[in-house]
């Protein structure tokens, strides 16, 4: 392996390691609003016209840096689509409380007996 190829894959690492940070943060957290889907929609595209570019030019580092970061585009659409929107409810309380729509639903299964009064219903 030469000097430039090892440069490569070190890039191609560090690259990589930007978008880890978010995908840990919002599986931590269970919460992607603050993500923006263009963002990863976009990084997506550019992932995909990457790889073709580098089986193009059969450079194993732009194929393997990419689709490793499509992998992480991939999961945080998925992530945002399941975590993105969260929903205020007003459960008799004098405050807020926030909960992601997939709790929302959950605690809507529960208590719907008993007629949770909701600003979204």
């Amino acid at each position: 392996m030469s000097g430039v190829e090892i440069l490569g894959y070190t890039a191609g690492t560090l690259t990589t390691l930007t978008f880890l940070p978010q995908v840990i943060k919002t599986l931590k957290e269970k919460s992607a609003k603050d993500v923006s889907l263009a963002m990863f929609l976009i990084a997506a595209t550019n992932q995909i016209l990457w790889i073709f570019y580098g089986v193009l030019q059969r450079d194993n580092a732009i194929i393997f840096t990419n689709a490793t970061i499509l992998v992480l585009s991939l999961t945080m659409i998925f992530l945002k689509l399941k975590y993105g929107r969260e929903l205020e409810i007003d459960a008799h309380t004098s405050e807020n409380t926030k909960f992601t729509t997939r709790q929302c639903r959950l605690i809507f299964r529960k208590y719907a007996p008993y007629k949770i009064y909701s600003k979204y219903t």
